[in-house]
């Protein structure tokens, strides 16, 4: 009786209706009617009751969905999802959280069920706007604004719609950190003198960044032009001579044509000093099928439109990216990858598609031009060596939302702190012995930091939103990862086993039982 001990038994369990925002009444009535004792179960977004949960074999989620972190919640229950009222607005947002000065910082988004009239503006720091876009058609929209920003720093953006009226309807945050831009030390190697390499060291050049070209004009002879540094020339490439560079680029045909020395010394600087290469697609490395370790296959498409910039045509070689995972996109155009990178040690490979990209200046396009090649630089040429690289999943965080991170890092016990010095818990990836990840809570808006406690320079610098901000965007990407997870969510049985305590009323009977025996059994006995 004290032990209190319990026992299996079969039990029907019932059917739940999950409630979450923006959820359908009539979707629910329909339930109601189809299944008697439905339970209601209300999700706050922290986390489901589990005493309803174990009254539960099968659930049906309403609404947006729930939040991908309390998917657990759900693993031995049958779920079905069914999305909610479909809401007008914003659902879906790009943008570079991080960018160079210079550069510009392009947003586009998604604006579903629009309403005439509808206007969308970016807006600095300051409350100024930069840019607007007024909606003229009640359909469905891709948006664009953009701006450059003009100094370095960490700023909050806005991005506002405003009905027909002018009055404001939505007001999000749109965290950006502009990084300053450094003087780049590159050299240029080519087999021949050609437009694309004379239009890019003119940019270059323009643009502060000091340059070496190498042009070869005969088997033994080459040209070389210097820009913004002292005459020098570069023959043989080695380890020493490579140090004093951020960035080499050169055709296919130059690096074919190297010594065997020369691809040791370029590889060596690559994975050791944190060298970048971009290789420039001629007509020698279009027939292969391998450059550089990078693999292609064949493409039909002669020209391609940006998304930022749809009525300008860009030239792209006759061939694609072959599938790679090591791959990192630079930039994407109609489901292409035009450029991309392989990390190789501390040091990055690049290459592109886009074979000819002058004949841009040359049609005054000047602002696609220098986007090109400022997004390739700036994810190429990492010369400096950081002590950890840091990733997260998503730009912004929500407060009491787990927020994941990771570094990477040549130091075998890392130690990370959040802005107040507390030590945040790492977990190591096995495959990957230098690559660490945590999770953080964060609990009010503004700008967080991480930072290394080895190294307090190795700082994580990110935005922590209001729970209220992008609520359209929240809800779009919810609603796709919920009808993911839940489309092959496993049946549990109707009849389900569960523990329960046996009754005392039975160990009672027993006492009594055994008392009774042994007070008439010495009696019998007597008689």
């Amino acid at each position: 009786m004290v032990l209190r001990p319990l026992v299996w038994e079969n039990q029907v369990k019932g059917v739940g209706a999950i409630l979450t925002q923006n959820y359908s009444e009539r979707q629910l009535d329909s339930l109601k009617r189809l299944r008697k004792n439905l339970h209601l179960i209300a999700y706050e977004m922290d986390g489901l009751d589990q005493k309803q949960m174990d009254s539960i074999t099968t659930a049906y989620i309403l609404g947006d969905g729930m939040a991908p972190y309390d998917f657990w919640q759900l693993d031995n229950v049958k779920a079905t999802y069914l999305p909610g009222n479909v809401l007008g607005g914003i659902k879906r947002l790009q943008y570079d959280s991080k960018v160079t000065l210079g550069d510009s910082l392009i947003v586009r988004g998604l604006y579903e069920k629009p309403l005439k009239g509808t206007q969308i503006v970016l807006e600095d720091s300051g409350g100024n706007g930069l840019d607007s876009l007024a909606i003229a058609k009640e359909e469905e929209l891709i948006f664009e604004v953009g701006s450059t920003p003009k100094i370095a720093g960490t700023f909050v953006y806005t991005l506002i719609t405003k009905d027909s009226l002018g009055e404001v309807v939505t007001r999000d945050p749109l965290p950006v950190q502009v990084n300053p831009s450094r003087v780049l030390k590159v050299v240029i190697l080519n087999r021949f003198p050609t437009f694309e390499t004379k239009y890019l060291k003119n940019f270059l050049a323009e643009n502060g960044h000091q340059v070496l070209v190498r042009s070869q004009m005969t088997k033994d002879t080459y040209k070389f032009e210097n820009f913004n540094r002292p005459q020098a020339t570069l023959y043989n490439l080695t380890t020493d001579n490579l140090a004093d560079f951020d960035l080499v680029i050169l055709d296919g045909g130059s690096y074919a044509n190297l010594s065997s020395s020369s691809r040791r010394a370029l590889q060596a600087a690559v994975e050791t000093q944190g060298l970048g290469v971009f290789i420039q697609l001629d007509e020698s490395t279009l027939r292969g099928r391998e450059v550089f370790g990078f693999r292609f296959k064949r493409n039909e498409e002669k020209e391609i439109r940006l998304p930022q910039w749809p009525k300008v045509n860009v030239s792209v070689g006759p061939v694609l990216f072959a599938e790679n995972a090591r791959l990192q996109p630079i930039l994407e155009a109609e489901n292409t990858l035009l450029s991309a990178y392989e990390q190789r040690g501390f040091g990055r490979v690049s290459t592109s598609m886009i074979v000819e990209s002058y004949p841009l200046v040359l049609k005054g396009n000047l602002e696609q031009y220098a986007y090109i090649w400022s997004r390739i630089l700036s994810a190429v040429s990492q010369k400096d060596i950081p002590i950890v690289r840091w990733e997260t999943e998503d730009d912004m965080a929500t407060p009491d939302v787990p927020f994941h991170f990771s570094l990477r890092t040549s130091m075998s016990q890392p130690t990370v702190i959040n802005a107040l010095g507390q030590p945040v818990a790492l977990q190591q990836n096995v495959s990957l012995p230098d690559e660490w990840s945590g999770i953080v809570y964060p609990q009010e808006p503004g700008w967080e930091t991480l930072k290394l406690a080895e190294d307090t320079t190795a700082v994580l610098r990110y935005y922590v939103a209001t729970s209220t901000s992008w609520q359209g965007v929240k809800a779009y990407d919810w609603r796709q990862q919920n009808r993911l997870h839940f489309q092959d969510s496993k049946a549990s049985a109707e009849m389900t086993k569960v523990q329960r305590l046996v009754s005392r009323l039975w160990f009672f009977i027993v006492f009594v039982f055994a008392m009774g025996l042994l007070w008439l059994l010495p009696r019998l006995e007597g008689n």
